[in-house]
């Protein structure tokens, strides 16, 4: 008898429909079918039964669900006892970032911030999410600090890190992609994919083009660049992004704009007179006094 197995049950036995119950595990059916074929195996019984079209618990099913719960009850306890018991030796950082600083930059600064012996147990929990989401979370103290692009509104305090370069991102067959340096006027008559409303990058690609003066034919709005490079690779478009290692797996070419040229600031915020956990202050003063080389970089 397995955990899963149990989860299984008892969620059917809540939901009396295979499809839904599914759909609420987040499995196919026939993995829910396997699993309560099993269980019934090992238990020996019927669990449930078919009538017509509805799906009920038989008498066994009904004497065994509130052991079957009660375990699961136990389980779920014995989870957070254990989770309380590790918090008393680790110090937690909740941590939120934009996608696009997740492949390079975060990873080695976390890196280097652990090597110091007071940190090597810090614990850290990540966020991920559009900018308005993470500001959010700030304001809200969910999160303790952030790597964003620049803020600059209260009560929301922003540390430039490093300069973040962008990049005009065509599919493979495009006519310009072996282009050394394109101009943003070339793609006047492309149809462009854009960040959803909400992100930093979004902001800054709409100031980009009231810049340059004209408006692009916008054909899908993607909430992170990992989307918006697959519309590019199905030849939707081209779009605006920052160099991710993920582009190397598209039929996508990176094309370095030089008129003009884009770097938008990635910043570390966190929220204006909060008091800060230990572990989130020292990391906090790891970030803006370390000299850790990351001044301008692609990501």
């Amino acid at each position: 008898m397995t955990l899963q197995q149990l989860v299984c049950f008892c969620t059917l036995a809540d939901i009396l429909h295979y499809t839904k119950a599914a759909a609420a595990l987040h499995i196919a059916q026939p993995t829910l079918s396997y699993a309560i074929a099993e269980l019934q195996r090992e238990l020996g019984v019927p669990l449930f039964e078919k009538r017509g079209s509805k799906t009920t618990l038989t008498s066994f099913g009904a004497a065994f669900l509130p052991y079957a719960s009660r375990s699961l009850e136990a389980i779920e306890e014995g989870q957070k006892t254990l989770a309380a018991m590790l918090s008393l030796d680790r110090e937690t950082i909740n941590l939120g970032y934009i996608y696009s600083v997740s492949f390079d930059f975060l990873p080695k600064i976390i890196s280097e911030f652990q090597k110091e012996e007071l940190n090597n147990i810090v614990y850290f929990n990540f966020y991920q999410g559009m900018k308005n989401q993470i500001i959010d979370k700030l304001k809200t103290e969910t999160i303790d600090l952030a790597f964003s692009s620049e803020y600059h509104e209260k009560p929301i305090q922003s540390y430039p890190i490093f300069s973040q370069e962008l990049f005009l991102v065509v599919p493979d067959e495009h006519p310009l992609r072996n282009a050394k340096e394109v101009h943003l006027e070339d793609f006047r008559d492309d149809p462009f994919i854009i960040a959803n409303r909400g992100s930093g990058l979004r902001v800054f690609v709409d100031a980009l083009f009231r810049s340059a003066g004209w408006t692009p034919k916008v054909v899908f709005e993607a909430e992170e660049c990992n989307a918006m490079a697959a519309f590019v690779s199905s030849r939707q478009g081209v779009t605006i992004m920052p160099r991710i290692p993920l582009l190397d797996t598209y039929p996508v070419a990176a094309l370095k704009l030089s008129s003009p040229p884009l770097f938008r600031d990635i910043s570390l915020l966190w929220k204006e007179g909060r008091a800060l956990p230990p572990a989130a202050e020292r990391f906090r003063a790891f970030v803006v006094e370390a000299e850790l080389g990351f001044g301008s970089i692609s990501l």
